[in-house]
């Protein structure tokens, strides 16, 4: 996970110089920003790809520090980033996006303007496996999976773990409580988990 979320950092720190010298410079640099914060969110909140597809500007409460999440059968729910990096990271996106010439509502656009689609969110995961040399198989979805162990083996309440990512029955969030995971003491703050194990960093200025 580490390795994954610091590819697209890597990126923007070689793109900031380049940014503002020619308009494929600036294109580059807001692609790596978008790209971190999907790494980000795909894994610190467990969205799955079509709720990250779907979600709009008018869905980030900068303020409040949360997201607004539609999830399957309208089955919606709200998600509060505690990372202070991450918030950096995301206000730091907003601020490209808004400079963005695009009718459509939609967070994450391509370089057209466009929303993306989970095609893209899923040539974008690839791109960024291939530059942080992971040679496993694995998907987006994993993170959202990753992230559920995490919690669960923190000694999350499994009640929690559901109402974070979703899950409309307790039984699609029970699997996790049969993985073949490490039980840790519980921990009075679940979120501290996926920070510590996010390599969230500010973005350069």
């Amino acid at each position: 996970v580490k390795s994954l979320l610091a590819a697209p950092k890597d990126q923007i720190a070689e793109l900031a110089t380049l940014r503002d010298q020619s308009p494929g410079g600036r294109n580059r640099y807001f692609c790596a920003v978008r790209d971190n914060i999907i790494l980000e969110l795909l894994f610190s909140t467990g969205i799955r790809i079509g709720e990250l597809v779907a979600l709009n500007v008018s869905d980030v409460d900068m303020a409040q520090k949360q997201i607004k999440i539609t999830g399957r059968a309208t089955r919606g729910r709200i998600v509060t980033i505690t990372s202070d990096a991450l918030l950096d990271a995301l206000a730091a996106y907003l601020d490209l996006r808004a400079e963005r010439v695009s009718d459509t509502p939609a967070m994450f656009v391509g370089r057209s303007g466009t929303r993306l689609t989970i095609y893209s969110i899923e040539n974008i995961f690839k791109k960024h496996v291939r530059i942080a040399e992971i040679k496993r198989h694995i998907t987006p979805h994993a993170l959202r999976h990753t992230m559920a162990a995490l919690l669960v083996s923190s000694g999350t309440d499994i009640r929690d773990v559901q109402e974070i990512l979703g899950h409309a029955s307790i039984l699609s969030t029970q699997v996790y409580t049969r993985l073949p995971i490490q039980k840790r003491r519980p921990s009075a703050d679940p979120a501290r988990i996926l920070i510590e194990a996010s390599s969230a960093a500010k973005l350069p200025i």
